[in-house]
């Protein structure tokens, strides 16, 4: 698990490791704008991976320094 925090917390706790074993299972992606849960695994739960490839690639071209980092970052690296 990485290391960030998001909101004064961090993607570490108990709770987060309680929702991917006990709800996660049963759901089929997610709705990033009422997501709380900032952990990079969350992207990729969001977004069909064709789909985060051409966002990757959208944001090498047009974000390439990464300046919108905000709420849900696209690393244009991947």
């Amino acid at each position: 698990m990485s290391g960030c925090t998001f909101a004064g917390r961090s993607s570490g706790t108990g709770l987060d490791d309680a929702w991917d074993r006990l709800a996660h299972p049963h759901m089929d992606g997610l709705y990033l704008s009422f997501e709380t849960d900032p952990r990079p695994e969350r992207l990729r739960d969001a977004f069909p991976p064709l789909t985060l490839d051409r966002l990757r690639a959208l944001k090498r071209t047009y974000d390439p320094d990464h300046v919108f980092d905000q709420n849900f970052p696209i690393d244009p690296r991947g």
